[in-house]
């Protein structure tokens, strides 16, 4: 995520202002509404989808899926148990 992270400074400033706002300071909508529009026009918003297609298409998912079935199923409690 830390290459979208401009992007989540301008997502924070925007929600600064829109909380500005809803305290009664209405100066404030204009602006979020262009960081808004910059962040519409950067899809942000697929920004967590791109990031997880980007991963599953390394394996990233799958090695970690792959991980969380064996130490659910008790295999790395069960062999710790064993000196080998």
């Amino acid at each position: 995520k830390s290459a979208f992270s401009r992007l989540y400074q301008i997502e924070a400033e925007m929600a600064s202002l829109y909380g500005k706002a809803a305290n009664g300071d209405m100066g404030c909508l204009g602006r979020a509404a262009q960081l808004q529009e910059c962040l519409e026009a950067e899809d942000f918003y697929s920004t967590d989808t791109r990031i997880e297609q980007v991963a599953s298409g390394l394996g990233l998912f799958a090695r970690k899926s792959i991980f969380n079935n064996i130490a659910n199923a008790g295999w790395i409690k069960q062999t710790a148990k064993h000196d080998f």
